[in-house]
């Protein structure tokens, strides 16, 4: 299992394609990818400025709700022997 994290997919900020997964090498040809992009309430506290420091607060605090969020879907395909 590859995990990425992707708080930045490019010009625009935009979630990541499907497509994004296939970019990342593969360790072995029967690896998992799971890529990790801000959803739409982080892409929108970021703003158009993702270094605008009067945004950190609130970009911090969307990135940790969204962890938060997604802690289950990690552990429930990340191989426990990886952990």
């Amino acid at each position: 299992m590859v995990v990425v994290l992707a708080p930045d997919t490019g010009p625009g900020l935009t979630p990541a394609s499907a497509g994004l997964a296939n970019e990342v090498p593969l360790l072995h040809t029967h690896s998992q990818v799971l890529v990790i992009t801000p959803d739409d309430a982080a892409l929108k506290a970021i703003g158009p400025d993702p270094l605008d420091p009067a945004r950190r607060p609130a970009y911090a605090r969307q990135g940790r709700r969204q962890g938060q969020a997604l802690t289950s879907t990690v552990r429930t395909t990340w191989p426990a022997a990886a952990r």
